[in-house]
């Protein structure tokens, strides 16, 4: 599980004061049903963990600008292409 948790519970309930009246949910795919689709799939299971930023001899010398996306590292190498349409 990564560190970004969020936990949604929907509008409050009749007879409660605390919580949303209303509560929208926008899924959005930014192109990952064609990743899934593809030979390239498994790149979805990343979790953002950054393990293999720790393993990566690339990243130890060059940082994660140097990769020029929001997806730094060998993870961010594979997944950036696919997610940004390149």
């Amino acid at each position: 599980m990564t560190g970004y948790n969020t936990w949604l519970t929907g509008p409050r309930e009749a007879g409660h004061v605390d919580g949303p009246e209303e509560f929208h949910l926008v899924i959005v795919d930014n192109g990952r049903s064609e990743v899934l689709a593809s030979e390239f799939r498994d790149v979805l299971r990343c979790i953002r963990c950054g393990a293999c930023m720790n393993t990566c001899p690339a990243y130890r010398h060059i940082g994660g600008h140097g990769y020029g996306s929001i997806y730094p590292g060998p993870i961010g190498a594979v997944i950036s292409p696919l997610l940004g349409g390149l």
